[in-house]
């Protein structure tokens, strides 16, 4: 008869698994996509769809006198997690390269995991 109790949960495999590449790769004291302008910053992590609907917004076009339609304030107001219009700079630049790096390393990881069990799935090798 098998004592179910002496089997290791997977809560307790976890503790016993080796750090991945990826996991070392993104500490974030190492990182400078990670520097935090101020102590606010620590609690905001944008999805990329947030950052476009703040720039879009901020950069909205009055047609009649050609300047920009709002304020910092009044985009302040509509996005109250964006603490200060740097913030939109670098939002441009995160825009341009399609993600932060911790975004992208997201979605490398969420693709390879992806393979894996596809593979794993059709009965394929995996190393």
């Amino acid at each position: 008869m098998l004592d179910h109790d002496d089997e290791l949960d997977d809560e307790d495999v976890e503790d016993f698994l080796p750090l991945t590449f990826t996991d070392e790769h993104l500490d974030p004291i190492k990182d400078t996509d990670y520097e935090l302008t101020d102590e606010y910053n620590l609690q905001n992590h944008f999805s990329l769809d947030y950052m476009k609907r703040v720039v879009d917004y901020y950069d909205e076009i009055n047609p009649i006198s050609g300047k920009r339609k709002r304020k910092w304030q009044t985009v302040k107001h509509r996005f109250q997690r964006v603490p200060n219009p740097q913030c939109i700079t670098r939002f441009r630049k995160y825009i341009e390269a399609g993600g932060t790096k911790k975004q992208k390393m997201n979605d490398v990881d969420i693709y390879v995991y992806d393979q894996f069990e596809h593979a794993r799935h059709n009965f394929l090798s995996v190393h």
